[in-house]
């Protein structure tokens, strides 16, 4: 009897790893999804402000161009 109470006792411990195990996969998993999002809208925020910084430059320059062309045709 003391045997199959060991033996019993070692397959709920085992379960209860593999329990543990597949939880931890999982929340992992979420974390790293999370972590993609996060990343994704990093890069996106990134991409717009450079975006941002092409036409206030274009534009810079745009405003250059028509100040010399007037001082040149005044």
């Amino acid at each position: 009897m003391a045997t199959g109470v060991v033996i019993a006792g070692a397959a709920i411990a085992g379960g209860g790893q593999i329990y543990g195990g597949l939880q931890a996969r999982k929340e992992a998993k979420k974390q790293q999804a999370a972590l993609d999002a996060q990343a994704r809208l990093e890069r996106q925020s990134a991409e717009f402000e450079a975006i941002q910084a092409g036409r206030k430059f274009d534009k810079l320059l745009g405003t250059q161009k028509a100040n010399i062309w007037q001082r040149n045709h005044a």
